[in-house]
């Protein structure tokens, strides 16, 4: 889902990694579940929030938990933490 959202809108991923799950919540004896993934890209300013926000309002439960843009050339470094939520 990550990386067609990222073509959709220009953006070149060049590294995702994922770390463990940690539990986030228990509702109602649900335990629910967030998972952050590390995404390093090169994308241009617009189409960088073009694609975050396709990310958070799309079908899954994303939200963007941290940022880094770096460089001033048409296309930057750019570096997120998209957190994924998910029940058990």
């Amino acid at each position: 889902f990550i990386s067609r959202r990222a073509k959709e809108n220009v953006v070149d991923i060049l590294e995702v990694a994922q770390s463990r799950p940690k539990l986030y919540k228990k509702i109602a004896g649900m335990k629910v579940y967030s998972l952050p993934i590390r995404v390093k890209a090169k994308a241009g300013f617009h189409n960088l929030c073009q694609c975050l926000n396709a990310l958070q309002s799309g079908f899954y439960f994303l939200k963007i938990s941290s940022l880094s843009i770096k460089g001033n050339s048409l296309y930057h470094e750019v570096r997120f933490v998209v957190t994924a939520l998910f029940k058990e």
